[in-house]
């Protein structure tokens, strides 16, 4: 799952079927393992299913990604969600708590992601 961020272009990473905290927090540090960890992501989600978390789960997914995601500071992470219910979990996940240390959107489409991840912030 580790690749290299060509000069300007985001990493995509796929994740598909019951997205459990245990499989989120695993594709996280995969992704932060790398030296250096890529700056732009793009999540698509689009395939998954967020339902299943639960509330605590998901205080437990921001705390986690506030600690460790600090070595991506001043990046952007694009996340492309399908269905209704999993835009509103990953907005609530976005929107709950501290700010973290990169930029999260939540999309519908890869295409709106990709825009967003190449504009200047």
């Amino acid at each position: 799952m580790t690749s290299t961020e060509p000069p300007g272009k985001p990493i995509y990473r796929k994740l598909s079927g019951e997205l459990t905290l245990s499989r989120l927090m695993d594709a996280l540090k995969e992704l932060y393992k790398g030296d250096p960890p890529p700056r732009n992501v793009l999540w698509d989600l689009r395939q998954g299913s967020l339902t299943g978390l639960t509330d605590k789960e998901m205080d437990q997914l921001k705390e986690f990604i506030k600690e460790y995601g600090k070595v991506r500071r001043g990046g952007k992470a694009a996340v492309v969600v399908s269905r209704d219910v999993d835009f509103g979990i990953s907005r609530m996940i976005q929107l709950s708590g501290e700010k973290l240390p990169f930029e999260v959107e939540i999309f519908r489409t890869i295409e709106e992601g990709e825009k967003w991840l190449g504009e200047d912030g």
